[in-house]
């Protein structure tokens, strides 16, 4: 059984499977965008949503176990399933929200969204003015923006770098990001690593 993830730092997971002779049982391990997960539902293949509980793994396992399908099947099927989502990693960002206010829907330039904040099924989007809400979870809509500028700190918000001002230590230890609106947000512990590699 392989462990895989879609986006890793020095080659994607469709490359992993370009590169080896037999394609293993494979379970994915990712925070990808909604719309990979919905795939992942409909093929034999499982996936782990992180960051997942020793449960939820043990469930991955057990399913993978239980497989009785052909490796020529399953391959066929993973191969499929990564060409898709390498297709939509090669389309442009996302330049422009169209967000419903009241009884009107108006444009955002992504440009100008300082941070977002998951609320449920729906994230908030805040710029320096103003935040809007919108039917879309915090995964499906980082899946759409610009990797380089957009970046995950907490299992509930992710910044627009542009927009930070610092980033400093709590008297707890903990990671505070501060933006220059003011607003100061908690940096979990599993995003530590990758807020770190990206300000360097």
């Amino acid at each position: 059984i392989l462990f895989l993830d879609v986006q890793m730092p020095e080659c994607s997971g469709f490359e992993v499977l370009e590169n080896v002779d037999k394609i293993p049982m494979v379970i994915f391990s990712t925070a990808y965008s909604q719309y990979a997960l919905k795939a992942f539902e409909v093929s034999a293949v499982d996936y782990l949503l992180k960051p997942y509980s020793q449960e939820r793994f043990n469930r991955a396992v057990v399913s993978a176990l239980k497989q009785d399908r052909r490796y020529e099947e399953m391959s066929d099927k993973i191969i499929r399933l990564m060409k898709m989502i390498q297709r939509n990693q090669n389309q442009s960002p996302l330049q422009r929200l169209f967000v419903k206010v009241q009884d009107r829907v108006v444009p955002v330039d992504v440009s100008t969204i300082e941070w977002l904040e998951a609320q449920g099924d729906y994230t908030r989007l805040h710029t320096q003015n103003r935040s809007y809400l919108v039917g879309q979870t915090l995964i499906h809509l980082l899946a759409m923006l610009d990797p380089g500028l957009f970046i995950r700190i907490h299992r509930s918000s992710a910044v627009n770098l542009q927009y930070i001002k610092e980033i400093k230590k709590s008297f707890k230890g903990n990671y505070l990001v501060q933006m220059t609106s003011g607003a100061q947000l908690p940096v979990g512990r599993t995003w530590l690593k990758q807020l770190k590699e990206k300000i360097i």
